[in-house]
């Protein structure tokens, strides 16, 4: 017997969200309400209306969309919908067929689609503890810090180079207080963070074991906890590797199409530069990292596919340590 016989697919915007419902054979209507708790009120109870609706053999799914998408998610957990929320990329590719159009609720209809084709495929959602959410909001606001802070400074510093002395000195004193204070506020953050960590067991545990690896440092470790909400979500190193854009794919089809392997553009993004950034890091100290990226090079490696791998060695040694709640042990041999 089928675990699933309604599949809804949302489709979520700012201001409304946009509903697909059918059943194992066809599309059985469409519905739009406001995102907001009435709006989704509204919904389930559209939904209800269907004959045979049972919320236990109801698959509700959506996309990745940051905090439009929070309140129906949690809506619907706290009513026992299993919800299933997929990467947008993976729902295009799986179509299915030829994508003619888009609106809301073509999308809709095209997510439900999704899920009924995929269902056997779905991996249900679960909330994160308050503690992640509070420090994906830390993290968030100390980013946009730092990026306040690199849009003010590295242009000064750059017109010291091209620029007469008084004239860098009046910019550089233009914009001290406001880097002063950004700076400030950052530490104040971290600070912040690391007393939420150090609080919680289980974080502070998990925050030990990821930054013993070397490279891997406060920012990095902490972004990751929080994109694999405590490695419940990914906890495979193929898989957080993929996710981080770290992963190559094999590009080639027949005898006409012969591209070089290469990583996915649809990875996070901010993971995928903090690693890299963990691993130029990593060799700059001599060390087992530093030993291997001499070796490759020596052999008439690409610097930068030397670098990835390098990436994927941090990544699987933080998924080993974590899986076995151990720190990391440096072997007396060098990388292979």
């Amino acid at each position: 017997m089928e675990k699933y016989s309604f599949f809804v697919g949302i489709d979520i915007s700012k201001g409304h969200l946009d509903f697909c419902i059918r059943n194992s054979s066809v599309r059985l209507g469409f519905n739009r309400v406001p995102n907001d708790p009435g709006g989704i009120k509204e919904a389930i109870k559209w939904m209800r209306s269907f004959e045979g609706f049972r919320v236990k053999e109801c698959l509700a799914c959506l996309e990745h969309t940051g905090i439009y998408g929070l309140t129906v998610l949690e809506t619907l957990h706290r009513l026992d919908f299993a919800v299933w929320m997929e990467v947008a990329a993976c729902i295009k590719n799986g179509s299915g067929s030829l994508m003619r159009g888009k609106n809301d609720k073509v999308d809709a209809s095209r997510i439900a689609d999704y899920a009924h084709r995929f269902r056997a495929d779905a991996k249900l959602w679960e909330p994160p503890r308050k503690e992640i959410t509070l420090l994906a909001d830390l993290m968030a606001s100390r980013t946009r810090l730092m990026a306040v802070i690199s849009k003010l400074a590295v242009p000064v510093n750059e017109i010291k180079s091209f620029k007469a002395k008084g004239h860098y000195e009046k910019i550089k004193d233009a914009s001290k207080k406001t880097i002063e204070a950004a700076r400030k506020e950052a530490k104040a953050i971290e600070k912040q963070i690391l007393d939420i960590m150090m609080g919680d067991a289980v974080l502070a545990r998990l925050y030990e074991v990821v930054t013993s690896v070397q490279g891997v440092g406060f920012v990095t470790a902490t972004n990751l906890i929080i994109a694999t909400n405590e490695f419940k979500y990914i906890n495979d190193p193929r898989k957080l590797a993929c996710n981080a854009g770290c992963a190559p794919f094999e590009h080639s089809s027949g005898t006409s199409i012969r591209g070089r392997n290469k990583v996915s553009h649809k990875a996070n993004k901010r993971l995928k530069s903090l690693l890299h950034m963990c691993a130029t890091s990593a060799l700059q100290a001599e060390g087992e990292f530093k030993v291997y990226f001499d070796r490759k090079i020596a052999e008439g490696k690409n610097k930068f596919i030397v670098i990835n791998a390098i990436r994927n060695k941090i990544i699987h040694r933080v998924c080993a340590c974590v899986r076995e709640d151990r720190l990391y042990t440096k072997f007396p041999k060098t990388v292979a």
